[in-house]
């Protein structure tokens, strides 16, 4: 074969090699690997900087002959944090330039399912638990359980000091992961900071002694406190009220405490402003009925008219009146 032929030859399979590339890449449907960077570049991902990394291509019609192709995937997805399993309806058009995507579909998002890889660390944690408890003397981490695959409950020893109590605390902090909040601990109901989740409080109050009121108003009060726990309080006391009406409350025992949150009282001004007056704490109700020579005694009543000294953290023993619920802090001998 001389050159001359061997050269027309050559070019002849250039261009047939030029056509073939061309056709392929024009024509050829689109392959795993480009519908998976396809979908990598949707908002669904991007949103959260989620990456492709297998697909499952089902359903999938290729008419070359009309320039369309449609398909169901389901794919698995994944950042540093979490894993996410999505479906989506693709539907590409070939055009000169390739096969492009004209639209992606969500599909069945009911079936979508998404677990947290990572729990969020002791550190981050700590943080929420120092906001929570800012008058905690110290706090411990114990334990980490995931009772499921994007719940996480964190179980904390906290020693809280106040004036008059302090509080030894096992609380239990439950976070929740979502996509778009990542994690976030539940804020769950509380009564002094122990929550409904599971967690407990052993308090140990410094109170016992002698406690007294009295004012230009004939009214005097005095508690003696043996010993309370948080629930029960051994005690005697002796109240002496003589105004409109004459109140004699005498008793000593061993009284079950009941949870008293006194309501505060709302100031408004001229100027629209208002303030918060917030006493809250412990306490029993003194209760009392009529004798007959018009003093009273104790035996079970509730209302208005109750006496009530409470336990507060910060203020020690609070006494307040029947009818009008004025509230004096007492004093220690």
């Amino acid at each position: 074969m001389n050159n001359k032929r061997k050269s027309k030859l050559t070019i002849l399979f250039i261009v047939l090699g030029l056509t073939i590339c061309g056709c392929s890449s024009n024509g050829g449907a689109k392959t795993e690997n480009q519908i998976m960077g396809d979908i990598n570049n949707s908002g669904y991902l991007s949103n959260y900087g989620l990456e492709v990394y297998d697909i499952e291509i089902s359903r999938r019609k290729t008419d070359k002959k009309n320039r369309t192709d449609s398909m169901v995937t389901w794919i698995q997805s994944k950042n540093d944090i979490m894993e996410y399993s999505m479906g989506f309806e693709l539907n590409y058009t070939l055009y000169e330039e390739g096969w492009l995507l004209d639209s992606i579909t969500p599909i069945e998002k009911d079936k979508w399912q998404y677990y947290a890889t990572k729990t969020p660390s002791i550190e981050e944690v700590d943080e929420v638990i120092k906001e929570r408890y800012p008058n905690a003397k110290s706090y411990q981490f114990n334990n980490i359980e995931c009772d499921e695959t994007n719940k996480a409950t964190y179980n904390y020893s906290i020693v809280e000091e106040h004036p008059y109590v302090t509080y030894d605390i096992s609380h239990n902090i439950r976070y929740v992961f979502t996509p778009d909040e990542n994690w976030y601990a539940l804020l769950e109901s509380s009564t002094d900071g122990v929550s409904d989740s599971g967690s407990t409080k052993t308090e140990n109050w410094n109170i016992n002694g002698t406690w007294t009121y009295s004012n230009s108003d004939n009214l005097s009060a005095t508690i003696t406190i043996n010993s309370y726990d948080g629930k029960n309080i051994d005690c005697s006391y002796d109240i002496n009220y003589d105004s409109v009406e004459k109140y004699h409350f005498q008793k000593s025992g061993t009284f079950e405490v009941q949870e008293l949150w006194l309501e505060y009282t709302l100031q408004k001004y001229k100027d629209g402003t208002s303030s918060f007056v917030d006493i809250y704490g412990t306490g029993f109700v003194v209760d009392s009925s009529t004798n007959v020579d018009g003093s009273r005694t104790i035996y079970g009543y509730m209302g208005d008219r109750a006496m009530k000294f409470s336990f507060d953290k910060e203020k020690g023993v609070v006494f307040s009146t029947p009818r009008g619920g004025e509230i004096y802090t007492m004093t220690k001998n």
